[in-house]
């Protein structure tokens, strides 16, 4: 049977092969959007590591500053302020990337660990003071998070997340022990769980939290190095979450009142995250509409053709169901020359689509890409079925005694 349809295809190879060629290039389409898809609920099974419900991100607009030189104490102000108002309970400072963004910011050298180094691109590093991990709830697993008694450490403490002792430690001992950080020497105090700052559908880092502390005259060095794009300081208020629907607008009120009309800016993290989902996801599905627009035109195409080669094999649709073929035979001949001839357009299309982890395309994962030839294998499979339907029901339509007759 198979061997049959592929000869009637292959008798009309000049009208099929825009078809093949057009069902070639919808799977290629479809296999590169759907990868990326894959890719990102492939990152989100990773935990997020922190909470951003109730947190705020805080800054002050300087446009509104009068006096720069006192700008700092100011801050200084505000921000205790701001630690001690109604409805607060925790606020930090961190620099880094900012969260729920594509930037990044990494060490300027190696990081390293006696005779070990680790390139400095594979390294995200984040300063953070003593209250970070309690406003974002990022959980210490091992040791401790920074503390005010770290003042008197001799060297500058550190905590590392667990991809990042891993890579340094191994399943070695980590407290205790010595990194050189651009040439300064670090303690690790503690080792936290792994956490996405840039959003749910990135994967984890090995990130290294140094401690930052608005003290002078410390034992050890304060200074850093670092590249970075999209990255800075930022202030984050955590909140009880039963605050009154008035309490941004009041708590501005109340900084630019007590503060010479300084301007407080304030900006919901959970608003934010909501923000990174939509960027993350529009362009991805308003490509995947596009494509599927597209190859709705190839099955307007392909339906036009089988309505027309049906008309014109009547008597043979005819003969066949007076000598014993049911419905549901009629249904499975044209379905499968179909499903035949998309197939013909698959397998070159999956040849193609196999290159792209062969060749490490894109910096995803093989399972991703084999997820995705198969997905858009199923979409593809799917929508020329539902295609064919309508004309192959046409067809069985045909009364064998009139087909007959007209021949």
């Amino acid at each position: 049977m198979k061997w049959t349809m592929l000869k009637r295809l292959f008798a009309r190879r000049n009208s099929r092969i825009v078809l093949l060629i057009e069902l070639l290039l919808s799977y290629l389409a479809f296999f590169l959007i759907i990868s990326f898809m894959v890719k990102q609920v492939q990152n989100k099974k990773y935990p997020l590591g922190f909470e951003y419900e109730n947190v705020y991100k805080i800054g002050v607009d300087e446009s509104t500053v009068t006096d720069q030189e006192s700008l700092g104490q100011e801050i200084g102000d505000i921000m205790e302020f701001i630690k001690n108002y109604p409805g607060v309970t925790e606020l930090s400072k961190c620099m880094s990337s900012f969260f729920f963004n594509k930037g990044y910011m990494y060490p300027s050298s190696p990081l390293r660990y006696g005779e070990l180094a680790i390139p400095n691109d594979q390294v995200n590093q984040m300063l953070a003071d003593d209250d970070f991990s309690r406003a974002m709830r990022i959980e210490v697993t091992e040791g401790r998070w920074f503390e005010p008694g770290d003042n008197a450490s001799a060297r500058r403490p550190v905590v590392v997340s667990q991809q990042l002792g891993t890579l340094l430690f191994g399943n070695g001992k980590a407290l205790g022990e010595i990194v050189d950080y651009c040439g300064q020497q670090c303690i690790v105090v503690g080792i936290c769980k792994d956490f996405k700052h840039k959003g749910d559908y990135t994967r984890p880092e090995a990130t290294l939290l140094i401690r930052q502390v608005d003290v002078e005259d410390l034992p050890y060095e304060t200074w850093m190095c670092m590249h970075g794009s999209y990255c800075g300081q930022s202030v984050f208020m955590k909140t009880t979450g039963s605050q009154p629907d008035n309490f941004e607008p009041e708590l501005i009120a109340q900084v630019a009142q007590r503060f010479s009309g300084i301007v407080l800016t304030i900006q919901s993290m959970e608003e934010t995250h909501a923000k990174y989902v939509r960027n993350t996801w529009l362009p991805l599905v308003a490509i995947f509409l596009v494509i599927l627009a597209l190859f709705l035109n190839v099955l307007f195409g392909m339906f036009g053709v089988m309505w027309y080669n049906i008309s014109l094999r009547r008597s043979e649709i005819g003969l066949r169901m007076a000598v014993g073929a049911n419905k549901g035979h009629i249904y499975k001949q044209f379905v499968g020359e179909m499903v035949l001839l998309t197939t013909m357009a698959l397998i070159p299309g999956m040849i193609l689509a196999v290159q792209a982890p062969i060749l490490d395309l894109f910096g995803m994962d093989t399972e991703v890409f084999l997820v995705a030839m198969a997905l858009a294998a199923v979409v593809i499979y799917l929508l020329v079925t539902g295609c064919v339907l309508l004309p192959s029901a046409q067809a069985t339509k045909i009364h064998p005694a009139v087909a007959l007759h007209e021949e």
